[in-house]
């Protein structure tokens, strides 16, 4: 809190946050930082055209031409950068820009498997309740574990609108557990135009999930987004997804819902709001508890410090069964509650490494005991990020 009170009045800090933030794909805080080093000093070296590459990278396009435009007049600009400013704003930039991060963590996790709380499981029979042991494989299992993560990010401008591409892939792996060995990857493509005082797209993502080897559960979802508003964003929405399970093909369904959203930054601070609700329609009409209907809330706070930065994560969902999922798990209808927060810290170490550290606590509650679960998790590491976007600190 000194810390930040000492640097509320120079330009110079400002100045290289929002530089640091720029290099960290996060246009919409450094424009934020790169704003109030101008307004505390307006001839600031660089400032301009790190500012302009941010309202760029938002989309603010005019108003990036024209801060551009304006360097461009300065008497004292190298000859070098007045060409490149030159051929920028005479074309828009050509093919696909890149930025990505490879991660690598290690760390522990007290459920690795997702396993049930109890270590029983009662069953109702005729005859009445009858509690089972559940198999050592079956039970929870703690240990460390190694996650590693591989994300890309392309984008290019095509005609007004933009188009963009998305990849990651994390493999979280356990060498007491293997059998618990995960895999998750998701895939998207995002077409972005501007309509309606905002922005309107469709998106479509494919998601995948392995464990152990098994191929257990994959979803492609189409979405249609509207967005609107600056500096604070309203997202509104409609979601459609093919849901199947390759090894139990009777949970197969087909989601259709809506999402609301809102998000907003002041300073080094940033909150969003997302959420989410529908139903998930059953394709076999002998699946266990029938059609789910299923909500969701996600809100994350980001905090910028001069080194680094403080992420916070609260999700909660609920799920309930159209049908009693069981009469041998009490005739019930299922209700699922699902609770989470997890707390990360990025500390930058240069314009490509950072460490990176979370924490994460999950609970999962229901009716059915089968369904209640718990875990934690701790892990540490080291993350490279890059991009291909010409900086212009070269042209300085």
């Amino acid at each position: 809190m000194l810390l930040n009170e000492a640097c509320s009045t120079r330009a110079d800090y400002f100045a290289r946050l929002g530089s640091l933030l720029l290099q960290q794909q996060r246009p919409e805080d450094a424009a934020v930082a790169l704003e109030k080093a101008l307004l505390l000093q307006p001839d600031l070296p660089g400032v301009e055209l790190d500012y302009a590459q941010a309202l760029a990278t938002l989309g603010e396009k005019n108003a990036a031409k024209s801060l551009a435009q304006t360097v461009m007049e300065r008497p004292d600009i190298p000859a070098p950068l007045h060409e490149w400013l030159s051929t920028a704003l005479g074309q828009k930039t050509p093919g696909w820009q890149w930025s990505g991060y490879v991660q690598s963590l290690m760390g522990a996790e007290t459920n690795l498997n997702s396993a049930p709380a109890s270590q029983t499981l009662v069953l109702t029979l005729p005859g009445g309740n009858v509690p089972i042991n559940l198999a050592e494989a079956e039970r929870v299992q703690a240990g460390v574990a190694n996650l590693n993560t591989v994300s890309i990010q392309g984008v290019r401008a095509v005609g007004e609108g933009q188009l963009s591409v998305s990849g990651e892939t994390s493999f979280r792996e356990s060498p007491a557990h293997p059998a618990d060995n995960l895999l998750w990857s998701n895939m998207g493509v995002t077409w972005g135009y501007p309509a309606l005082g905002g922005d309107m797209g469709l998106q479509v993502v494919r998601n995948a999930l392995w464990m152990g080897g098994q191929d257990l559960y994959q979803e492609t979802t189409e979405h249609l987004f509207v967005e609107y508003g600056q500096p604070c964003r309203a997202e509104t929405g409609a979601l459609l997804s093919q849901r199947h399970y390759p090894a139990a093909t009777l949970l197969d369904g087909v989601y259709r819902g809506g999402e609301m959203g809102f998000g907003c930054a002041q300073g080094a601070y940033q909150a969003n709001v997302l959420g989410q609700w529908g139903q998930d329609q059953a394709n076999n009409a002998e699946r266990l508890g029938g059609n789910q209907g299923r909500q969701d809330l996600v809100a994350m706070g980001t905090h910028q410090t001069a080194g680094g930065e403080w992420t916070v994560v609260t999700q909660w969902s609920r799920l309930h069964d159209d049908q009693n999922y069981s009469s041998l798990l009490g005739g019930q209808t299922r209700e699922i509650q699902r609770r989470a927060l997890r707390l990360q810290y990025q500390h930058f170490l240069s314009s490509a490494w950072s460490l990176v550290g979370y924490w994460e606590e999950s609970q999962q509650n229901s009716n059915i005991q089968l369904f209640e679960l718990a875990n934690r998790a701790l892990y540490m590491g080291l993350r490279w990020s890059g991009n291909s976007v010409k900086s212009t600190q070269d042209l300085k």
